[in-house]
């Protein structure tokens, strides 16, 4: 399977917040991307370990991760930059869905399906709630 890293990042950036080791990433990453489901993964290193470690070492020089010794094997975790990296791409998502929102439109939602109240469009500051 043929992977960008920008996606192994980016589904691995849960597993490796709290810290991984090799071994369960090659899990996490041998199930998640398993292309065929009905097709059972090896229980050990599903995603070879070699793999594995060219992966994270690649993520290492970007400075996304960083491992430490936890042990008989390595715990790989996330870096500062590389929470930040990925906060500000989360971000960019969010933006760009907010602002992609569809307008308040006639038609513009199929039949039948209530008009939303408000569109968030700015950044204008939000009413307080307080009475």
């Amino acid at each position: 399977i043929r992977c960008r890293y920008l996606r192994l990042f980016k589904l691995m950036v849960p597993e490796l917040y709290l810290g991984k080791t090799t071994s369960e990433l090659s899990r996490f990453l041998g199930s998640i991307l398993n292309p065929d489901l009905t097709r059972s993964v090896r229980r050990d290193y599903p995603t070879p370990s070699n793999t594995i470690k060219r992966i994270m070492t690649d993520l290492n020089l970007l400075k996304l991760v960083h491992y430490t010794s936890g042990g008989a094997e390595e715990v790989w975790e996330l870096t500062e930059y590389g929470k930040e990296l990925y906060t500000l791409y989360r971000l960019r998502q969010f933006e760009h869905a907010v602002t992609a929102a569809p307008t308040q439109k006639e038609g513009s939602l199929p039949e039948g399906t209530p008009q939303p109240k408000a569109v968030i469009q700015s950044d204008e500051a939000v009413p307080s709630m307080e009475a």
